[in-house]
C-alpha cells in the first residue's frame, strides 16, 4: 500500500497550476474566466492553487478553456500503472 501512495503522490499533477497556465495562454482574463464559470474571482484564485479538483468543475473548465485537462490525469495514471509492474 505504501508503494501505491508514494507512486500516486509522486505522479500527481498540480491541476491548479496547469489551469492557470492554460488560462494565461488563452488570453482570457481571470474576471472573464470566473464569470464564465459562474463563480466569484477569489474562488478562481483558489482553483489556481488547488492540488485536486471536482470532475464536474474540471469538465466546465475544459470547455471554457478549450483544453482537455483529463488527458494529464490519464497519462499520470498510466505512468503509475506502468511503474507498478
Amino acid at each position: 500500500m505504501a508503494f501505491l501512495v508514494h507512486t500516486y503522490v509522486s505522479t500527481m499533477i498540480s491541476i491548479g497550476s496547469l489551469i492557470r497556465e492554460k488560462l494565461e495562454a488563452s488570453g482570457m482574463t481571470v474576471k472573464e474566466f470566473s464569470e464564465r464559470l459562474g463563480i466569484m474571482r477569489p474562488n478562481a484564485y483558489r482553483i489556481f492553487s488547488a492540488q485536486s479538483i471536482d470532475t464536474a468543475l474540471l469538465w466546465q473548465i475544459c470547455v471554457i478553456l478549450n483544453y482537455n485537462f483529463f488527458e494529464h490525469y490519464s497519462k499520470s495514471v498510466q505512468e503509475s500503472l506502468t511503474n507498478k509492474l
